[in-house]
């Protein structure tokens, strides 16, 4: 990433998420009926994400 032209600090916290990821991150609640809410990540997008993008004033 650096031979791409990321600074250190960058291409420091990537390995560091990396390494985290690798370490187990990802795994430290399984999805039950419990710890998921009733609407899917396609479902929020669609319905909060693209409305809110579509709102907001064009970036200069």
């Amino acid at each position: 990433m650096s031979g791409f032209g990321a600074g250190d600090a960058f291409v420091a916290g990537m390995v560091d998420m990396l390494r985290a990821k690798d370490g187990g991150l990802d795994a430290g609640v399984p999805p039950t009926r419990e710890t998921n809410g009733p609407t899917t990540f396609q479902q929020w997008c669609e319905e909060v994400l693209a409305p809110a993008v579509a709102a907001a004033p064009a970036a200069r």
